[in-house]
């Protein structure tokens, strides 16, 4: 992959966090949590192309990895990595924008974001497990995320 591809990755972050925010206002919450993740890992791959990182072992879901590889490189300063990863951190698959990345030997059933995502169990529906609220944090994270990176690299 080129570093010209980086405006590709930076537009598809663009367009999967629009997809969320229509998503969310037409009642479908878990599209709008799964795109709005998906808007940020773009975002932070589109870092990577532009500054000719991106190899094949970063094609992970796991937003985590990925700012790490951000900050060896040191690819911002200290206060917008700080912001990245108060952004990115996962805490109970709800709240931060990461979510766990299936590649690294996990199994699927044992993420963390399954509880709330779309696998329902005998006592609960994806709908119990998933709320809008959710679906809004993850959107107001991916648009944080933009913002913070937005003509920083």
């Amino acid at each position: 992959m080129s570093n010209s591809d980086w405006e590709t990755w930076w537009r598809n972050a663009k367009e999967h966090l629009a997809i969320a925010k229509k998503a969310l206002n037409s009642h479908m919450p878990e599209m709008a949590y799964e795109r709005a993740v998906y808007s940020g890992e773009c975002a932070l791959k589109s870092v990577l192309v532009k500054n000719g990182l991106f190899t094949a072992s970063d094609r992970i879901h796991n937003q985590e990895i990925i700012l790490r590889k951000i900050a060896i490189n040191m690819l911002f300063n200290k206060t917008i990595l700080t912001q990245l990863r108060e952004i990115i951190t996962d805490i109970d698959g709800i709240y931060g924008l990461s979510r766990v990345d299936l590649s690294v030997g996990m199994s699927h059933q044992d993420c963390v974001h399954i509880a709330q995502t779309r696998y329902p169990t005998d006592e609960y529906t994806s709908y119990d497990m998933l709320k809008s609220g959710n679906a809004k944090e993850k959107i107001h994270l991916a648009e944080k995320l933009l913002q913070i990176l937005d003509g920083n690299f």
